[in-house]
């Protein structure tokens, strides 16, 4: 059962009241989704998020009716009235059945979340290396025994995140989060085709071209560490979040980069909130 974390879901095409989600919703189908994080009652990047469901769709080979689509965005608006949600994430999946390619279920609805401690955020946080590739990265689907060795690795070495590394040594991306590594004045993350393209990572990559940040779309090889000077996870829930170590390689968490990038992207969010409401 999935734990939901306010009363009020959106279920195929009512709102109903729920507690549990019953998993046998999701299995033995494909489900394509997003989840969009909600902070002073407004869903940050809705259009973004709404966006990439879309592409995902038809990226995994399923059709979604132009109607489905623009019921969206009320439905995520009015879910968080109904709820009088303030702050959380909620999920938004799509389930088609994996054969006919026929939409089954839709979903909306409030998830468990537990976001970053301040101290983290000013610490940086424990990382480990879980070496695995997404399949089909371009299209966000859940990938639940990806999810599942990801969880039990994390738990039980005490981590936030563990970080894809493919058969070639290339560093990809987080479990559930995009990587990047600061060198000098330079950020270094590996290029859109080889990784799940996080709403959070284009935004960051928006911040560094607008600001005049040296960028390097190519990944960083797992050997290649000692060369980096700072690392942080980009991310729905992580948002900015910088990274302390790595395996065995310790970073500085207020590396000068990426204290910038987490202003301007906590800047970023602020004027989305401004420009949401008015």
């Amino acid at each position: 059962m999935i734990h939901c974390a306010n009363p009020v879901i959106w279920l195929k095409d009512h709102f109903i009241d729920c507690d549990f989600i019953d998993k046998q919703y999701f299995e033995n189908k494909t489900t394509v989704y997003e989840v969009l994080r909600v902070i002073q009652g407004v869903p940050l990047f809705l259009d973004a998020h709404l966006k990439r469901l879309i592409e995902s769709v038809v990226k995994a080979g399923f059709f979604l009716s132009d109607s489905v689509m623009s019921e969206l965005k009320p439905i995520v608006i009015k879910l968080i009235n109904l709820n009088h949600l303030e702050k959380g994430n909620l999920e938004l999946a799509l389930v088609f059945d994996s054969e006919s390619g026929a939409l089954i279920n839709s979903l909306v609805y409030s998830i468990p979340v537990h976001y970053p401690t301040t101290e983290q955020y000013q610490t940086g946080v424990d990382a480990m290396y879980y070496y695995a590739v997404r399949n089909n990265p371009s299209a966000k689907i859940k990938d639940q025994s990806l999810r599942d060795a990801a969880d039990i690795i994390i738990e039980k070495r005490s981590l936030y995140e563990v970080v894809l590394v493919d058969k070639y040594g290339r560093v990809t991306e987080g479990s559930r989060s995009n990587i990047f590594f600061v060198k000098e004045n330079a950020l270094f993350t590996a290029p859109e085709k080889m990784v799940l393209n996080g709403i959070t990572r284009i935004k960051v990559l928006d911040i560094a071209k607008s600001n005049g940040i040296d960028l390097q779309e190519k990944p960083v090889m797992y050997n290649e560490l000692n060369k980096m000077d700072g690392a942080f996870l980009t991310g729905t829930s992580p948002q900015v979040l910088p990274i302390r170590l790595l395996e065995d390689h310790s970073f500085n968490p207020t590396n000068e980069v990426v204290m910038t990038m987490m202003s301007l992207y906590e800047k970023m969010i602020d004027n989305y909130i401004l420009s949401f409401r008015y």
